[in-house]
């Protein structure tokens, strides 16, 4: 059975675990499914992930909003004319580089909750262009599909199967799942390498760390 959508997850999740008939199991399919996708979304780094967004800087204030589906910076260009890329810091660096209140063109970022904090204030508005690591796109009802269940399954059903041993009161099967996930997450590293670079020069990715 092909697994494309989000109903044909739920029924391959009872069916490899032999509990299609266990209504009580089939009605916690769903959260099983959203547990996964909560790792997934702490385990995965895909380009199928990177989203660029603006953000606007308003004069005088330090912190702008990240978007609703932020997990994880990429890149922060302002857009001033020359472009400047902000440099990542602490938010202790951040307020200690910029502690007086002085106004200017920002420099530099850091993520503190759901907000970007740049230094130093801006002296008007400003333009970021913000590139990050975004939410996999949860499934629903009205969300049937996505780009990780469309290309790569395994990752959704393991990693639903994985989250349902502990509801099923079977430890012992969590090494056998944990290892076909890790499986399934490393050709999903490997494709992401190779769809990255292939045809060019490889040079090594860094990742902005982001607090």
């Amino acid at each position: 059975m092909a697994i494309t959508t989000y109903s044909e997850l739920q029924t391959a999740a009872a069916n490899w675990l032999r509990r299609d008939g266990d209504t009580d199991y089939v009605a916690r399919v769903p959260e099983l499914i959203s547990l996964a996708e909560a790792q997934f979304n702490r385990d995965i780094r895909h380009r199928r992930m990177e989203a660029t967004t603006d953000l606007t800087l308003t004069a005088s204030v330090k912190t702008v909003a990240l978007p609703t589906d932020y997990v994880e910076a990429r890149a922060a260009v302002l857009q001033s004319d020359p472009l400047v890329v902000l440099t990542y810091v602490t938010p202790v660096q951040l307020d200690t580089n910029w502690a007086s209140s002085s106004t200017g063109k920002p420099t530099e970022y850091t993520i503190v909750g759901s907000n970007m904090k740049v230094g130093q204030a801006p002296d008007s508005a400003y333009a970021v262009e913000l590139t990050y690591y975004q939410k996999i796109p949860a499934l629903s009802d009205s969300q049937t599909s996505n780009w990780l269940l469309t290309n790569h399954p395994d990752m959704y059903l393991y990693g639903t199967l994985l989250q349902a041993m502990p509801y099923m009161s079977d430890d012992e099967r969590i090494p056998v799942w944990a290892a076909y996930y890790e499986r399934a997450r490393e050709g999903l590293k490997n494709d992401d390498a190779r769809s990255a670079y292939n045809g060019g020069p490889l040079y090594s990715r860094v990742n902005v760390f982001t607090g």
